[in-house]
């Protein structure tokens, strides 16, 4: 007979592989992400160059002043498509966690379930076991019964008569 019971508790063991695999993938993302911010964060520094490029103008500086103005629009390039990066991977940051909370939900809910089959099936072997147990007892006891009333009935079937 096949155990139901050991079944879920394969299911739930998979599941707490998949749950771990997931959890790593978050850790990456949220790597990825810190990284990303800390990059556009970096890349904010186009403010820095726009007030250069207002001081080498005073300046009278007017290649200076362009050359503040490219890397403030490099600086500006960058942090845009580096908040555009961002604006893609923290929703699946919050999505993955969603994911995780509910394989955790299910995980633990196939658990659940798989200790009350697990239950089930031991009541059901006792029952089975206390059914022979008790079929053997009453075969064992009619046996007797019937040997006992034989043996009465053939003495009295055998009684000698006079003549």
């Amino acid at each position: 007979m096949q155990d139901p019971s050991c079944d879920a508790r394969q299911i739930v063991r998979e599941l707490d592989d998949s749950i771990a695999k997931a959890e790593n993938s978050l850790i990456e993302i949220e790597v990825q992400v810190a990284t990303q911010q800390s990059k556009r964060d970096a890349a904010d520094k186009a403010k820095k160059y726009e007030g250069g490029t207002k001081c080498a103008l005073t300046a009278s500086e007017e290649s200076l002043a362009r050359e503040a103005l490219a890397a403030q629009a490099n600086a500006e390039t960058e942090r845009d498509a580096l908040g555009a990066e961002l604006t893609t991977l923290e929703p699946s940051v919050e999505h993955l966690k969603t994911q995780i909370n509910d394989m955790r939900q299910c995980r633990n809910d196939l658990n659940a379930r798989s200790n009350i089959l697990q239950a089930k099936q031991q009541i059901t072997q006792a029952k089975d076991t206390t059914a022979t147990a008790h079929g053997g007892i009453g075969e064992k006891i009619c046996r007797k019964t019937f040997r006992s009333s034989k043996t009465r009935f053939s003495s009295r079937m055998h009684v000698p008569t006079r003549v």
